[in-house]
C-alpha cells in the first residue's frame, strides 16, 4: 500500500510541477499581479509539492490551477489570484495541522 502511495505521489508531483511552471510563467508575464501575490502563491506551491499528502491534494490543486489559468485571461485577474492564493494558504494550514 505504501509503495502505491509513493508511486502516486511521484506521478502527481510530475503532473503538478508542469502545471505550476505554466501558471508561474503566466504570473511572470502578467504585470497586473503584484509581486507579493506572486511570492505568496509560489511559496504555497513549493509547500504543496514537498507535502507528503501530495496524492490527496493533487486533484484539487490541478483543478484550482486549471481554473486559475482560465481566469487569468479574464478581466478578474487580480481578484482571482488573491482569492486562490488565500484559499491555497488556508487549505495548507488545515492540511499540515491534520497531518502532524
Amino acid at each position: 500500500m505504501n509503495k502505491q502511495i509513493i508511486h502516486l505521489g511521484k506521478i502527481c508531483i510530475r503532473q503538478t510541477n508542469s502545471m505550476f511552471k505554466t501558471t508561474i510563467a503566466i504570473y511572470r508575464t502578467s504585470q497586473l499581479v503584484p509581486m507579493f501575490l506572486r511570492i505568496l502563491i509560489v511559496q504555497a506551491i513549493s509547500i504543496i509539492t514537498m507535502n507528503k499528502t501530495i496524492n490527496r491534494m493533487s486533484l484539487l490543486v490541478q483543478t484550482l490551477l486549471r481554473n486559475l489559468n482560465t481566469m487569468l485571461q479574464a478581466n478578474f485577474q487580480i481578484l482571482m489570484v488573491v482569492v486562490t492564493g488565500f484559499f491555497i494558504r488556508n487549505f495548507l494550514d488545515v492540511t499540515v495541522n491534520h497531518s502532524e
